[in-house]
């Protein structure tokens, strides 16, 4: 078993108030030769020229605030409000130098690549896609890679001859585009 005993003042029963935790000070409030904890009674003498804690009944307790003076001046160095745009346009020109040298380091030299939408009758096109979702880009006809030639351009919703293959795309800048292919021997 446990050997738990009540506290010695013992617990109050259940509803009823218990003992206070924190009783009253004993005896008189000491004064060690300090000032009186409180103001003398009306009409008597402040000691030592002190003014009271407290003012007198019915007036504010502090002074009160006029209009349009601050509260509080603030101190310290004085605003630089020309700072908060000079240092915005420090983190553009930062970033726009790292996007600029990024785009030269990643540079390869060659101009980039037409896709098929932009290329012309006689243009050669390479297929990095499959032969059921074929990806076309333009590429030189010399090149071994070379998989189609452009034969005919039919407009958006023309269809091509039996003996060329057709290669169609839905959408972009300029509407539907249909292509007429021959496929490259090589």
């Amino acid at each position: 078993m446990s050997s738990y005993s009540p506290p010695p003042n013992g617990p109050a029963p259940y509803g009823q108030p218990g003992p206070a935790p924190y009783g009253p000070p004993a005896g008189p409030p000491a004064n060690h030769g300090g000032p009186a904890p409180h103001n003398p009674p009306p009409g008597a003498a402040f000691p030592y020229g002190q003014q009271p804690a407290y003012g007198p009944a019915g007036q504010p307790q502090w002074p009160a605030q006029r209009t349009g003076e601050p509260m509080f001046t603030p101190t310290g160095p004085p605003r630089r409000p020309w700072l908060r745009p000079v240092i915005a346009l420090a983190v553009v020109a930062t970033l726009g130098t790292g996007f600029w040298v990024l785009s030269v380091l990643t540079d390869d030299g060659k101009p980039p690549e037409k896709v098929a939408r932009d290329a012309r009758i006689g243009d050669c096109l390479e297929n990095r896609g499959t032969h059921s979702e074929p990806v076309l880009f333009t590429i030189e006809c010399k090149d071994a890679k070379a998989d189609y030639q452009i034969v005919l351009r039919p407009g958006s919703r023309g269809t091509c001859p039996d003996q060329y293959d057709q290669y169609e795309e839905r959408g972009g800048r300029l509407g539907d585009t249909t292509l007429c292919l021959n496929p490259m021997r090589h």
